[in-house]
């Protein structure tokens, strides 16, 4: 699914819960005010939720003193990763439900991930151990930026 579907589709369900809630309050306040909260409670639960998601992005700049990340509205604050502190960094595909669990900022037996959409990440191991994968939707100039900034530290391969 394209982000402008996703969009107009949250839009879209938002607002027919905020009519049908108008409606049902307007009507039935008297009669069922518990079910006129709920209804206005769920309404803001996922208006919130929907705001999130359809705002959720994932920015990724790779610099030559390292890469940095930010992941809005989930994350404000930039996160560096400077290149002594990567041990290895490949391009990879994955299978983002089975491997962490679904998009997003997700915590599992694979190290953390960050992605929003796809399948195709950079897959990260740090000099400590610790493992992490930050998806794209740009493998190709991904890979030459790569290869510019990080071409002797680095010996960097397509894993599929």
């Amino acid at each position: 699914m394209t982000k402008p579907f996703i969009r107009i589709f949250f839009a879209f369900a938002t607002g027919l819960l905020i009519i049908s809630s108008v409606f049902s309050i307007c009507l039935y306040h008297q009669y069922q005010p518990y079910l006129a909260s709920c209804l206005l409670s769920g309404t803001f639960i996922f208006g919130a939720v929907s705001f999130i998601l359809v705002n959720a992005r994932l920015i990724t700049q790779i610099r030559t003193d390292g890469i940095y990340l930010r992941f809005p509205p989930l994350q404000n604050r930039i996160t560096k990763f400077t290149w002594e502190s990567i041990g290895s960094i490949h391009i990879r595909t994955y299978n983002p439900t089975r491997e962490f669990g679904g998009w997003g900022i997700c915590f599992g037996p694979n190290g953390t991930a960050y992605n929003i959409a796809g399948n195709i990440g950079i897959q990260i191991v740090f000099t400590n151990g610790n493992k992490m994968l930050i998806g794209t939707n740009d493998p190709e100039n991904l890979s030459i930026v790569l290869n510019r900034i990080g071409g002797s530290t680095f010996h960097l391969h397509w894993q599929q």
